[in-house]
């Protein structure tokens, strides 16, 4: 696996190469900074792990466009716990794609741009499982579910 990262102006480019070659896109929106509030946050989610998969065959979809942003949670001082952060990728012949799932984010807002059509849907994170969620193409049905506790991965 080859990382590599550039930075300016809080935007960082990280290229991923495995069997598949995917580019990810960061833009950090906001800093968060630690002010000693109290939260009461169980543990860290598991992450988002996303597909994008055909209705007709079963099988990853080549070329949608997929952009997703997190909502951090915020404690009693109002101050989120997270930086915002937009992660924007075109999806290739891999099944599951793992997005961002290092801060204490609430949720991801998921857009996937595909032949014209746009698809917007809501995945909730739940502490300590990943979120695994479907898209459907073309009719845009989803399917989110939690992997369980302490299971980190989606199959």
């Amino acid at each position: 696996m080859t990382l590599t990262e550039e930075g300016g102006s809080g935007t960082t480019t990280q290229i991923v190469t495995e069997s598949v070659t995917q580019a990810f896109t960061t833009v950090i929106t906001a800093t968060a900074g630690w002010t000693g509030a109290v939260c009461s946050d169980v543990g860290p989610p598991g992450g988002l792990y996303l597909r994008v998969l055909s209705e007709s065959t079963g099988s990853p979809v080549e070329g949608a466009n997929v952009t997703a942003t997190n909502t951090p949670v915020y404690c009693d001082d109002g101050e989120p716990l997270d930086s915002n952060v937009t992660v924007i990728f075109t999806t290739g012949s891999t099944e599951w794609y793992s997005i961002y799932g290092e801060g204490p984010d609430n949720s991801f807002a998921v857009t996937v741009d595909y032949a014209g059509q746009s698809h917007h849907f809501v995945a909730d994170l739940t502490p300590e499982s990943a979120t695994c969620a479907t898209l459907y193409l073309p009719s845009g049905r989803t399917n989110v579910t939690w992997a369980g506790p302490f299971n980190l991965s989606c199959s």
